[in-house]
């Protein structure tokens, strides 16, 4: 396995720890149902640019790239400034340094398969 694999695999481990905001729905004090549709819907979004990337089909390392940076700006970092349980925190945490290997890994690997 590759750099560029190994980051599309972490990007992927990031989007499943977007589960938290569908599983925050539930809860008595949820959060706007927009942070858990839009969670599920930017982790589905990274899953499919992971298979496209995977199969080398254009397109498919910038969708992954870019659906983890809005979720990133967009769902994870106001969770900080929100009173998110600790448990979300600790998700998000999570999917943020998943995140920020996986991008940094696929970005080099895909600039080094380019040159390659």
């Amino acid at each position: 396995m590759n750099r560029f694999h190994l980051g599309l695999l972490l990007c992927a481990l990031s989007a499943a720890c977007n589960v938290d905001g569908l599983i925050a729905i539930a809860l008595p004090d949820p959060p706007p149902v927009f942070v858990g549709v839009a969670s599920g819907v930017l982790a589905l979004a990274t899953l499919a640019g992971v298979l496209l990337a995977w199969s080398e089909r254009r397109g498919g390392t910038a969708l992954v790239i870019v659906s983890r940076l809005v979720w990133a700006a967009v769902i994870a970092l106001p969770s900080y400034f929100l009173d998110a349980p600790p448990w979300v925190l600790a998700t998000v945490s999570a999917g943020l340094a998943l995140a920020a290997a996986g991008i940094g890994l696929a970005w080099t690997g895909r600039q080094a398969r380019a040159t390659g």
